[in-house]
């Protein structure tokens, strides 16, 4: 599947705000700050990191429907979603 430059561009972005995300922790991490803040910041993290998957299964569902000759077979498809989740 070629992912559309629009979807690239978005987990691009969501990609880096993870990043940022993780250098917020580290930081945190070396300023001994609280738990309760870096709870929230590592659950910002694993939400950015969602939206990023979950924006890259919707491309490929959507490439399936539009495709269906190019689209996986639904074992491998399964597989896919169970290793993501």
């Amino acid at each position: 599947m070629e992912i559309p430059v629009t979807v690239a561009d978005d987990v691009r972005r969501r990609i880096a705000r993870a990043e940022g995300q993780l250098r917020g922790v580290q930081r945190m991490l070396d300023e001994q700050r609280d738990c309760r803040d870096l709870v929230s910041q590592l659950s910002a993290v694993e939400r950015a990191v969602h939206r990023a998957r979950v924006r890259l299964i919707a491309a490929g569902i959507r490439d399936c429907a539009e495709d269906p000759l190019r689209a996986m077979d639904l074992d491998a498809f399964e597989h896919l979603l169970l290793r993501s989740s």
